[in-house]
């Protein structure tokens, strides 16, 4: 016969090795808590300066007898706990709740599942023996993470600045500035334009876009345009609030061409990558990173403005850059046509001249598209 039903939603038929996990996963992740240790430190001061017994300390910090008791008498050191070892070190989760942190007060925040998809990452990549289904940490996990870094950070409510364009405002954008004046001052970097540097991917059809043109006052004839299909060229911009700019970092679709090099007749220092579609990828960006690097200037920090690349930047890469003194900055989402300054002081000019170029490549070579 088989278990009840009442007993299958209870959990009783479960074999003795699932039985085994979940004690594992319940007393997973034992590492005492900021809250605890701060308890433990005082109740342990009180009982040597003589301020009060073991019992009363352990009363007043809300800590069982016998735990103050062991630490009191030297059995155990001060702030172990029972339970199997952690995945992750402390100085580890140290490591990462600081990355969080900062990344979240720079508009990079990570919801749970990007966090969780992270530490799956760094699991497979390391080949560590974990109790995690296929590598990944659940929910119980995460919780305990937050409870254990406490001291550093919680779950928040991101501040309502990824607004729709139409709802933008001063009062909502006010604080972004607000924040990014204080942390220019904290690196010393106020008064130093050529080190604020501003990054921006944008696409080149090729082919010119629709526009108004001059046409018969017939509504029954359409006025084609002729496109060159869905081809696409990305490239990433990069300067600094002095003027000064580095070589273009072009992003192409593959196949990587054989008979020719697409850089010939480019800037000096310009690179070129190759993605499926040509799309910036993570990938690609970390490349950029070190392309941004090379031509950053000697004198660090810099501070590298993005928007549409947010996505890109994982642990990796922001601990990389850190170490290279490049301080990666997020600006508001939805906010480009407002205060992305390439958006605004560059590209608009750019694609214009582009569009002309390609709509008289097009009339002058009739059947033909201009090619990667």
């Amino acid at each position: 016969m088989g278990p009840k039903k009442s007993d299958t939603k209870r959990g009783l038929s479960n074999t003795p090795t699932q039985q085994s996990a979940k004690k594992i996963c319940k007393k997973y992740g034992k590492r005492m808590t900021p809250q605890k240790r701060q308890r433990v430190r005082r109740a342990l001061y009180d009982v040597s300066a003589n301020k009060s017994s073991i019992r009363q300390a352990a009363e007043e910090n809300e800590l069982p007898y016998s735990f103050l008791q062991r630490r009191v008498s030297g059995k155990v050191s001060q702030f172990s706990i029972n339970g199997p070892p952690t995945v992750f070190s402390e100085a580890e989760e140290l490591a990462m709740a600081n990355w969080l942190s900062e990344m979240s007060q720079r508009g990079m925040g990570l919801k749970m599942c990007e966090f969780l998809d992270f530490v799956q990452s760094v699991v497979k990549k390391e080949k560590r023996q974990t109790p995690f289904k296929n590598g990944r940490p659940g929910k119980k996990w995460y919780y305990s993470f937050l409870k254990r870094n406490s001291n550093i950070i919680s779950s928040r409510v991101e501040t309502s600045l990824e607004l729709k364009r139409s709802q933008l405002t001063k009062d909502k954008l006010d604080p972004w500035y607000t924040r990014f004046r204080e942390f220019l001052q904290n690196k010393d970097l106020l008064n130093q334009p050529g080190r604020i540097y501003n990054a921006d991917e944008t696409g080149f059809n090729m082919g010119g876009n629709k526009s108004k043109v001059i046409g018969p006052t017939r509504r029954d004839l359409n006025v084609p345009h002729i496109s060159c299909g869905k081809q696409r060229l990305t490239v990433m911009f990069c300067g600094n609030a002095a003027g000064q700019m580095i070589p273009p970092y072009f992003v192409y679709p593959e196949p990587k061409p054989k008979g020719y090099n697409p850089l010939n007749g480019s800037l000096e220092g310009s690179q070129i990558a190759y993605t499926p579609k040509g799309w910036m990828d993570k990938t690609t960006f970390a490349q950029f990173m070190d392309h941004f690097n090379k031509y950053a200037g000697n004198e660090r920090p810099v501070v590298l403005l993005f928007d549409s690349v947010s996505s890109h930047v994982d642990h990796e890469v922001f601990m990389k850059a850190k170490s290279q003194g490049i301080e990666l900055y997020r600006i508001v989402p939805n906010a480009t046509h407002l205060m992305q300054p390439l958006d605004k002081g560059v590209f608009g000019p750019l694609k214009t001249k582009w569009h002309m170029t390609a709509r008289k490549y097009t009339r002058e070579n009739p059947g033909k598209c201009i090619g990667k």
